[in-house]
C-alpha cells in the first residue's frame, strides 16, 4: 500500500467508526474533548478529510470511538491501490438490520452532509 493508499485507509476507519456509531465531527471533538485531546469541530474536519494527522492522532481518534481492536492484515484491503470501495471494507456485522447497501448508503449521505456544512 503506498502513502495515498494508507492515508485514505485511515481516515475510511475513521470514518467508517463515525458512521457505525452515527457520530458527526462535534461529537467526536466532544469524545476528544473526554480523553483530553482539545480540538476544534472544523479542524477535525479538515485533518479527517485531508488525512493529515499524526499516528498518535489516529491512535486518539480510535481510543476516543471506544475501537479496541483493528486488522492489519484484511485479505481484502492488503495490497490494494487504491483501496477497495467502501462496500468491500466493511468487514463487521451491522448493529441494526438495515442492510450493508443502506448502511453504505447512509453513510455516504452523512458524510455528504457533514463535508457541505
Amino acid at each position: 500500500m503506498d502513502d495515498i493508499g494508507t492515508a485514505e485507509w485511515l481516515v475510511g476507519t475513521i470514518r467508517a467508526e463515525m458512521v457505525r456509531n452515527r457520530l458527526t465531527y462535534a461529537h467526536l471533538v466532544e469524545l476528544l474533548r473526554q480523553i483530553g485531546i482539545e480540538e476544534n469541530e472544523r479542524n477535525l474536519r479538515n485533518k479527517v478529510k485531508r488525512g493529515t494527522f499524526s499516528a498518535a492522532f489516529y491512535v486518539q481518534c480510535l481510543v476516543a470511538l471506544g475501537v479496541t481492536s483493528l486488522r492489519l492484515d484484511d485479505p481484502k484491503l492488503v495490497g490494494k491501490t487504491p483501496l477497495a470501495p467502501l462496500e468491500e471494507r466493511v468487514t463487521r456485522e451491522p448493529r441494526d438490520d438495515r442492510s450493508l447497501d443502506e448502511m453504505v448508503a447512509d453513510a455516504r449521505r452523512i458524510l455528504d452532509e457533514a463535508e457541505d456544512s
